[in-house]
């Protein structure tokens, strides 16, 4: 594993080394991240996985929870803020906290039989955060991603360009049919989309796609 990955030059990770001490209020878990990663869970319960990579783990609850409830020793959590990082280290000393770039993962081929991802892809490079993903799975390993996902490719254009004004780095939010088309892009089969029941629902959707790990990825 090598946990010496150059980091790019973006201020996404200053902001978060800034605000990382108010991820783990109840109010925030709850609003954004609680619903889709209780589905999530739901979904690597049915296969079992030895080994769980969480990209974008903030500061540690979900990669906590999967290690505890689900692969005890098995799980490490990547993110590219040292202060978010530095919040999970506090939290469990069995997960494994690296930091790292979603579209440059420093694991190795193969090394996990699940990625999940919860509400942080939109800050993503995502077509190669998705290959990243394929490449660190073993074959037929699932990758789970939840975020946002507007309507239409109106709205998505607006709300990307919206979320993207106060930061110098660049906000996606796709569509769930444009996510569908990166995953497969990737070497995924996406087995499914499923529509998560949460706070702001009637506003914008939460989706959570499941992509099962096939052949090389499309050039």
């Amino acid at each position: 594993m090598d946990q010496t990955v150059p980091m790019p030059d973006v201020d996404v990770h200053r902001i978060f080394d800034r605000v990382a001490h108010l991820y783990d209020t109840s109010w925030v878990q709850q609003a954004l991240y609680t619903a889709v990663q209780d589905r999530a869970l739901t979904e690597l319960r049915a296969w079992r996985p030895g080994s769980v990579l969480d990209v974008g783990c903030g500061t540690g609850i979900f990669a906590d929870r999967i290690d505890r409830e689900l692969a005890p020793g098995g799980t490490a959590g990547c993110d590219l803020s040292a202060g978010m990082l530095a919040e999970a280290a506090t939290r469990s000393r069995r997960v494994g906290w690296v930091r790292g770039d979603s579209a440059r993962l420093p694991f190795r081929r193969g090394s996990f039989d699940a990625v999940v991802c919860t509400q942080a892809f939109h800050f993503f490079d995502q077509p190669q955060a998705w290959a990243e993903f394929h490449r660190v799975l073993t074959p037929g390993g699932h990758a789970l991603v939840g975020m946002i996902h507007p309507r239409t490719a109106i709205g998505s254009d607006r709300f990307s360009r919206l979320s993207s004004g106060a930061s110098k780095t660049k906000v996606t939010f796709p569509t769930a049919a444009v996510m569908r088309r990166l995953a497969t892009s990737a070497g995924f089969e996406v087995i499914a989309q499923h529509q998560v029941e949460w706070r702001f629902r009637r506003m914008v959707p939460l989706v959570l796609t499941v992509g099962l790990s096939t052949g090389a990825a499309n050039a």
